[in-house]
């Protein structure tokens, strides 16, 4: 680093698994972690919640191009829809997230214990 930077620690972001699916049980603890190293901590949409990817978005759900382009058999290996869900604000349809009858990607079905 260079002498007068700032360290920047990202832990999640929209191309990688969401802290609470890759560190089960312990998503508190690695943002706490972040936030005590010296510098800069950021947090990915959801992060501060806990919220997990949603494992279970099919072929036809998907909007993700770099898994459509990976076609029908291996979707899922490269699909970053998982951790791009909406936000879970409430309990509501959608999470709170949007009056349409429809997300853009689906909600993932824990909205209701974890917003």
């Amino acid at each position: 680093m260079p002498k007068d930077g700032v360290a920047n620690w990202v832990m999640g972001n929209h191309d990688r698994s969401r802290i609470a699916t890759r560190y089960p049980g312990r998503a508190d603890q690695m943002t706490m972690l972040a936030m005590i190293l010296p510098g800069i901590a950021v947090t990915y949409n959801g992060e501060e919640i806990a919220m997990e990817d949603k494992t279970d978005i099919t072929w036809e759900e998907t909007q993700d191009p770099q898994a459509c382009n990976a076609g029908k058999e291996h979707f899922k290996e490269h699909s970053r829809d998982p951790n791009r869900t909406p936000f879970q604000w409430d309990t509501t349809a959608n999470a709170g997230f949007s009056t349409a009858k429809k997300t853009w990607i689906p909600v993932n079905s824990n909205y209701k214990k974890l917003n």
